[in-house]
């Protein structure tokens, strides 16, 4: 059975994660251009509302661990270490928050609309 929070969340149609920026140092542990640090934007939409979260996940080089060229790295790749440090607790949570966002664009009792500002209103 679900809950209602995976009820909730199962009404998404779509999470989007993307890569914004890579920082690098020019050489760490031997290698050249080792990625330190990944910006990231992750979205979610109903279809009709979209909220996004802006983060940014350190990445730890281990001398002699498997290592990628920077011109060889895919955004799947580096979003796959951004979600392996994350763990799915983490990016579970991050799903919840935009979950709530757009829950609340769509419950919004209050609908804003734009005015008039007032001293531009000619007076007759």
């Amino acid at each position: 059975l679900l809950n209602q929070q995976e009820i909730n969340m199962a009404t998404i149609t779509n999470w989007t994660w993307s890569i914004t920026s890579l920082s690098t140092m020019p050489t760490l542990e031997g290698q050249s251009n080792v990625v330190v640090n990944v910006n990231w934007n992750l979205s979610g939409t109903d279809g009709t509302n979209t909220s996004t979260i802006v983060g940014k996940t350190p990445i730890t080089y281990v001398a002699g661990s498997a290592f990628t060229e920077f011109q060889s790295l895919t955004e799947t790749q580096v979003i796959e270490w951004v979600q392996s440090i994350l763990s799915i607790v983490g990016v579970n949570s991050l799903k919840q928050a935009i979950q709530s966002q757009i829950d609340s664009f769509k419950n919004a009792a209050i609908i804003e609309s734009a005015q008039p500002l007032p001293w531009a209103i000619t007076k007759s």
